[in-house]
């Protein structure tokens, strides 16, 4: 078994979404923070992909974390 790269789980969820399998997005996104870490583009197409399967309790809790990612984080 073939462990995916980071970049291979971004093209999947990325095509994942384009399909509109926002369940498989949403997991690899999922996946994606909690083995690699925060990143604000991650949080960003998770919410959106939460948004898109109307999961919306779930895209509400993404605001904080988007918020307190490394994009809005002071250098």
């Amino acid at each position: 078994m073939q462990i995916a790269t980071p970049e291979d789980l971004i093209a999947r969820a990325s095509i994942a979404y384009d399909q509109g399998s926002f369940q498989q997005s949403i997991s690899d996104y999922e996946t994606l923070l909690s083995v690699y870490g925060s990143s604000s583009d991650l949080y960003y197409n998770l919410a959106n992909a939460y948004f898109k399967d109307k999961n919306y309790v779930k895209l509400l809790n993404m605001g904080d974390k988007l918020y307190n990612s490394d994009k809005y984080k002071d250098s």
